[in-house]
């Protein structure tokens, strides 16, 4: 649930979420790199731990097979509120714990407008993840309504799985009306590094600061690794 956290900002490395991943010294050079140029992103370690009984039903969140996923999408949204619901058990920060839990009643007390751009495969696990938590999402990447849609919307979540040139145009356009409101958006960089398109698009998409980076170990290794050979190249 880490995009479900108000936090400053944070990658979400996918797993594991209690502690930081050990990395070798390049990759560990491109990440600090990776957080020099982009202050306002920090670190999953601050996140707390998952309870074991959380751990041992969390699906595997490995490469692209946590993207299909075996367990149904409605299944997992509930298990993923429960989740949220139960303190974290041991080495957990209670403070960052309770901010979630405020953060998850707050969203429930609200329902947020959440527009999503996001690919045909995760539209519906979104929804469903959304809905159990108490938002209304809507899946809007027309590029014909996109800008006036973002307008409306208290947040924004943005995943790449789906990409095609009008695609990529109503992400850009989305994150760009949602960053010039202040409201907070999510960047799911979904396949970063698989392609050169994929790479070029997280990196342009990250450019207009969004306040979550949603990704597993290779795909934040990928986009640090792009923005680090970026500015090198400068």
């Amino acid at each position: 649930m880490a995009a479900c956290i108000q936090p400053s900002s944070l990658i979400a490395a996918a797993h594991p979420l209690s502690a930081p991943l050990a990395l070798p010294a390049a990759q560990s050079a491109q990440i600090s790199a990776f957080r020099t140029t982009f202050p306002h992103i920090v670190s999953p370690s601050a996140l707390p731990a998952l309870s074991p009984s959380a751990q041992a039903r969390a699906p595997f969140r490995g490469g692209y097979r946590h993207r299909i996923g075996a367990v149904p999408a409605r299944a997992t949204a509930v298990r993923a509120v429960e989740n949220a619901e139960q303190p974290a058990a041991g080495g957990g920060d209670p403070a960052l714990a309770a901010a979630a839990w405020e953060a998850l009643k707050s969203v429930r007390e609200t329902r947020p407008l959440v527009h999503c751009i996001t690919n045909f495969v995760s539209m519906d696990a979104a929804a469903n993840t959304l809905l159990a938590a108490g938002a209304a999402p809507a899946m809007v990447h027309s590029l014909e309504e996109v800008e006036e849609f973002a307008s409306l919307a208290s947040a924004l979540y943005v995943n790449i799985g789906t990409l095609s040139p009008d695609w990529v145009d109503s992400m850009k356009r989305a994150a760009k009306v949602v960053s010039a409101r202040n409201r907070p958006w999510v960047l799911d960089p979904v396949g970063c590094g698989a392609t050169s398109y994929r790479t070029k698009t997280s990196t342009e998409l990250l450019s207009l600061r969004p306040t979550v980076v949603r990704g597993n170990a290779s795909e934040v290794l990928a986009l640090a690794g792009a923005v680090s050979a970026t500015h090198a190249g400068s």
